[in-house]
């Protein structure tokens, strides 16, 4: 709960250059979901979504 994280995931060299990430996770609680992208190079990208639990 809160800003727990979830999945962390430092790739090696070996990695293509768009690689495709998919992982799964139980939501237990409603929440904002917040993916953190981070580059070799310094740049970041963030997305989020909304995730509601019934």
């Amino acid at each position: 709960m809160g800003d727990r994280r979830v999945f962390i995931w430092t790739p090696g060299t070996s990695v293509a250059q768009n690689p495709y990430i998919e992982f799964t996770f139980k939501a237990r609680h409603s929440g904002e979901l917040t993916m953190l992208w981070k580059d070799d190079q310094g740049a970041t990208l963030t997305a989020s979504k909304t995730i509601t639990v019934a």
